[in-house]
């Protein structure tokens, strides 16, 4: 095993995206990293989940002072996608995939269904597509027509992919240093 630089951290989020996981993983970049880190490494392996709070996560990490490094330890599925593009450098497992898939919305039991509902519904799905379609072809080669393909039927690809079409610059196999600091972020049993 390498030795650990004391200026490199590691964080693995292993949970959905939503509003617990967000809230934890800020709260350790804000109160857990030491204050002369440099690289921060992401450690993903997420099922996806909410769009807001992917973004809202991207745009953290995008803005930090560190060099941010992301890897998809396996699975970077939806949102997971965009939290993967967040690296100035990215990374995937050999047997690691990515689904990419269309946004889909939940309605409560009992909501009263209207058509200006119904609207916002879909202005709010087509904006979040165009979000994650535009931050995905920022950071990748992938072609637009071929990820409109993924949105309308959703696809999982591996690792080769992802590197064929820029979404990550090396497969490589994590290997963490023996002193490695390491934070988590773990999905909540219920």
């Amino acid at each position: 095993m390498p030795k650990q630089p004391e200026n490199i951290v590691y964080i693995a989020i292993y949970a959905c995206i939503d509003g617990k996981a967000a809230e934890e993983l800020t709260n350790i970049i804000a109160t857990k990293i030491p204050k002369d880190t440099q690289i921060l490494y992401l450690l993903i392996s997420t099922g996806g989940g909410s769009v807001f709070h992917g973004f809202a996560l991207y745009n953290l990490l995008r803005g930090l002072s560190y060099k941010i490094i992301t890897y998809n330890i396996g699975d970077a599925d939806s949102i997971g996608n965009v939290l993967m593009m967040a690296g100035e450098e990215r990374y995937a497992a050999g047997n690691a995939v990515f689904l990419i898939h269309g946004v889909h919305s939940e309605v409560k039991e009992q909501q009263k269904i209207t058509s200006a509902f119904l609207q916002e519904k879909l202005s709010c799905i087509q904006s979040d597509e165009d979000r994650i379609r535009a931050t995905i072809v920022k950071h990748s080669n992938i072609a637009l027509d071929e990820l409109n393909r993924f949105f309308c039927s959703g696809i999982v690809q591996d690792a080769q992919y992802a590197l064929k079409h820029g979404m990550i610059h090396a497969i490589k196999e994590l290997e963490l240093p023996l002193n490695a600091v390491l934070f988590t972020v773990m999905a909540s049993i219920k």
